[in-house]
Parts: C-alpha cells; structure tokens; sequence
C-alpha cells in the first residue's frame, strides 16, 4: 500500500513538475520616472530637460522591439547565459536630453519592487547593441551613469521564481524517496 501511495505522489510531483508555476510577476515601475540627476562635477541637473519616453530614433526601434520581443535571448548576448538565469525584464525606456544638457549624467530611475539588497542588471543601447552599464541599488530605485541619450533597460531578478523551483526540487526529491525506501516489514 505504501508503495502504491509513493508511485503516485511521485506520478503527481512528475505532473507537478510539468505545470507552470504561478509566480508573482517581475516588478513593475509605475511611471519609470527619473528623480535624481547629476553632472559630471556632480551638481544636480534640471529634471524637467532630462525625459524618459517610449519614442525611439529609427537607429534604435530595431533593438527595443527585439529586447520587447526575447529579453532573455538580448541579456544572456549581453551579459552571458550564466549571468542571466532568473532574471525578468522590469523596464524598457529611451532617455533623452535637452541640447544644453551636458553629458555623461548620473541618473536614478525609479524602480518598484527594487530594494538594497536586489540583483539588478542594467543594459544600455549603443551603436547598436545592447552592452551592461553599472548599476546601484537603492530602495525604489536604480541610479546608473550614462554617456548619452539612448534606449536603457532594466532587469531584475526574479527571487520568488527561484524559490518556487528550488522548492518543487525538494518536494520531488522527497517524493523519489518515500518511492525507493524499502517498506517496512510488520511483525
């Protein structure tokens, strides 16, 4: 009877394994907004002549549609495979300058769902590809350096999305278990 019980656990665990999890999705800003800046001797700069818009030069529509279409194929060409495992695309914006504005910028871009302690990578569009920019982390927000106006996105990893894994591994592996143990023999 046990093994019977084991062989369909381990039936339901294998189907289990087969389903999407419903994990909650990648973080969301909700204006994108940016609301710090500096300059290169570090005073602040006027927000109002700094923008962030979903409107591309022809040069750069190419690469946002494609990061919109596979960010996971654009960052793992960026960043490698191994460096983009768990994470989710949070944010896809174009920067942009008035004509007296100096460059480069420090700019820090309000993320939700980002704190100090996120994993967050942050990709730049230049000369047409996407290349890794640093990034620091704060609560809320992202602040990175850049050396012109250009599309930027941002990513961030999905922690409940691995923790979700990591924890139907350890159920299945518990399941194989109760399978393979000898039954117990009553006297």
């Amino acid at each position: 009877m046990k093994k019977i019980v084991a062989l369909l656990m381990t039936a339901v665990m294998t189907i289990g394994m087969a389903t999407a999890a419903f994990a909650a999705p990648s973080p969301q800003p909700t204006t994108g907004t940016i609301v710090g800046g500096k300059n290169a001797s570090g005073q602040d700069v006027d927000l109002s002549k700094i923008k962030t818009s979903d409107n591309y030069s022809t040069n750069d529509a190419p690469g946002v549609e494609k990061i919109k279409a596979n960010p996971q194929s654009v960052l793992k060409d960026a960043v490698g495979a191994a460096n983009a495992n768990g994470y989710g695309l949070a944010y896809v914006t174009n920067i942009t300058a008035d004509s007296d504005v100096q460059f480069p910028l420090t700019l820090t871009f309000k993320v939700n769902g980002v704190n100090s302690t996120s994993k967050v990578i942050v990709l730049r569009y230049v000369n047409g590809q996407w290349v890794q920019i640093n990034g620091v982390v704060g609560d809320g927000n992202v602040t990175v350096t850049v050396d012109g106006a250009s599309p930027i996105a941002f990513y961030v990893i999905q922690m409940q999305q691995v923790e979700t894994t990591a924890q139907m591994v350890r159920t299945e592996q518990t399941a194989l278990k109760l399978f393979l143990r000898k039954p117990e023999v009553r006297r």
